[in-house]
């Protein structure tokens, strides 16, 4: 089946929520200048080892506060709706999801930036990002009616944006009411349905293309150059990893091995 079918069909049934506030769903005072939002839920001791060189990356090139959520400290910021923790514990709610849920409700109610934690920066967030009130990447995978426009590991908003505000309603109305998952991805198709409704917000958000950011990982297992590891900085600053990875790549003369052991 094609991406984005059912999970397509499903959003569209939701946007007309897109102006509901979801219920429940409180914040401690605790005050924050809009920072950088990243989360591992067991925390960074128990964290792979590219985990722990994507933090330090993004420690050193922030420039502002960071906060590295985890179960023992998530609640200092945000207190999720009941009914969203019982189906988590009850598995009926996979934890990439709530987290998706947890990700665009702290944006909202603070703003700043939510990056992945297998997000490596080797250089500073452009500016142009930190200017806009409402960012994400672009992905082009060469479709013109590509369901999932827009990936969700990196979400730049303002505090109280209109566009991150709708996509949280979205989210939150669909969950309040299903027990399924539609599809894996159904959080970028809300996205890119909430982006297509409104072309005005796309007009004012710079256009970067994920594909620069997501080449890093392609070649993680290569061996590592100088002149080639350059030349993919000049692409971009900001590149998406995983830590999904067999434990053969950790070869000395591979890009990974560099990473992890010299950043």
């Amino acid at each position: 089946m094609a991406i984005g079918g059912g999970g397509t069909e499903a959003c569209k049934k939701y946007l007309k929520f897109r102006d509901t506030v979801p219920e429940k769903l409180t914040f401690p005072e605790t005050q924050v200048d809009e920072p950088i939002w990243l989360f591992w839920n067991t925390g960074l001791e128990q964290a792979p080892e590219i985990v722990k060189t994507c933090y330090q990356s993004i420690k050193k090139y922030a420039g502002r506060q960071v906060v590295l959520l985890t179960e023992n400290n998530v609640q200092n910021y945000i207190n999720m709706p009941d009914y969203l923790n019982e189906k988590l514990k009850s598995g009926v709610l996979p934890l990439a999801i709530y987290t998706d849920l947890m990700r665009v409700a702290l944006l909202e109610h603070y703003g700043g930036t939510w990056m992945d934690a297998t997000i490596l920066l080797t250089d500073e967030i452009p500016q142009e990002i930190l200017n806009s009130d409402f960012f994400v990447f672009h992905n082009s995978l060469g479709e013109i009616d590509n369901p999932v426009l827009y990936p969700v590991w990196f979400i730049h908003a303002k505090q109280h944006n209109r566009t991150i505000c709708e996509i949280r309603n979205v989210l939150f109305a669909y969950w309040k009411r299903n027990n399924h998952v539609p599809e894996y991805l159904f959080s970028n198709i809300v996205i890119t349905q909430i982006m297509r409704s409104s072309p005005e917000v796309e007009k004012k958000m710079p256009y970067l293309n994920s594909d620069y950011s997501e080449y890093l990982v392609r070649v993680l297992g290569d061996k590592f150059t100088e002149e080639k590891f350059n030349w993919i900085k000049r692409l971009t600053g900001i590149h998406k990893l995983t830590y999904k990875l067999e434990p053969s790549i950790d070869k000395e003369e591979t890009v990974y091995h560099y990473l992890v052991r010299n950043l």
